[in-house]
């Protein structure tokens, strides 16, 4: 087996059917597998996937497991060379995963890849192109110096708006929602660490992962529409979304030079803060709940993301200023 496509889903299942859709349309000629790993929805999902993609190694959890737990319990059952993480907010076009897979096969000092996610509105999904948010990459951030120098390698750390977009480069991170590695790399380093429920789960993978002496590269040469929170947010289920794949290259530049800078947009001051999986999304009455219960989410990882890869290579004084920065951060998102 060459690939496998691991897909974690919580009650997004029209979104969940065109993403395995465009994965039926793919034009590549590997031997791959679709692995789908259920959180307890409550929409029909696993139903869905039984009647038209029989094909589809279904998991279903009887509890929703978070997005790292979940997707190792899929990996689990991988037995592909090739392992892709991929959200259920994502569509595939047809020459997307052959070019990624004949990329890793003729790069093998790459550890992690990931193509250029576009975002419905036009523009790069600046999560597919980040820096490590070190405490100095988020305080620029979230003091606004990435958005007045987005092109700085001082200022611009968190989205790296200084490099070639054109051009196939190293970065620290992608986001999650298209996420391809190797089997041996996680049989190595580890899966997922679990004590993420959701966020910064992807980016402790990469940090792991370059640690281990791979490289992570971004590859801009072909693309995925990314939908972007609809996989873990609250979302209308009911409307299938139409893609136009067809935007001029020209044009699709322009509006990843515009978006690769972040504005407008939050970090993981110390995590991330981008895309929260696994939560619930298309039970509207729910909404309030799950917006608190995302927060909590991303402000305790903040924490949790710090200690565990930052608070040795700092002061106790650097330390106690970014907790009290997340603490302050939290109570203004409230």
């Amino acid at each position: 087996m060459k690939l496998s496509i691991i897909i974690t889903s919580f009650n997004t299942r029209v979104l969940l059917k065109e993403c395995l859709t465009s994965l039926k349309h793919s034009q590549d000629k590997l031997e791959k597998e679709i692995i789908v790993v259920d959180n307890a929805s409550e929409d029909g999902s696993p139903e869905m996937i039984k009647t038209h993609f029989k094909e589809v190694k279904l998991l279903k959890s009887t509890r929703n497991l978070g997005y790292g737990r979940a997707n190792n319990l899929g990996l689990k059952h991988a037995t592909g060379e090739y392992i892709l993480f991929l959200n259920s907010d994502t569509f595939v076009p047809p020459q997307t995963l052959g070019y990624m897979a004949e990329f890793m096969a003729s790069h093998p000092d790459v550890g992690v890849a990931t193509c250029q996610l576009q975002l419905p509105q036009g523009g790069l999904d600046p999560a597919s192109h980040r820096g490590f948010p070190t405490p100095w990459a988020s305080f620029t951030f979230f003091v606004g110096l990435e958005r007045l120098f987005p092109r700085s390698q001082l200022f611009g750390q968190y989205h790296q708006g200084w490099k070639n977009l054109e051009a196939t480069h190293e970065i620290d991170t992608p986001a999650g929602a298209f996420y391809l590695t190797r089997k041996k790399i996680l049989r190595k380093v580890g899966g997922f660490d679990e004590q993420f429920f959701i966020y910064a789960e992807d980016i402790d993978l990469s940090l792991r992962i370059k640690k281990a002496g791979w490289k992570i590269v971004f590859v801009p040469i072909v693309s995925v529409m990314h939908l972007k929170k609809r996989s873990g947010r609250l979302y209308n289920g009911n409307k299938p979304y139409t893609l136009d794949f067809s935007q001029g290259k020209e044009a699709q530049l322009r509006r990843r030079r515009s978006s690769v800078a972040g504005v407008g947009r939050k970090p993981l001051a110390l995590a991330r803060g981008d895309r929260p999986k696994g939560v619930g999304e298309s039970h509207a009455p729910k909404a309030d709940s799950v917006r608190q219960n995302t927060s909590a989410h991303f402000f305790s990882t903040m924490k949790l993301f710090y200690d565990k890869h930052y608070r040795h290579r700092y002061s106790f004084l650097t330390r106690w200023l970014v907790l009290i920065g997340i603490w302050l951060i939290s109570r203004i998102k409230k």
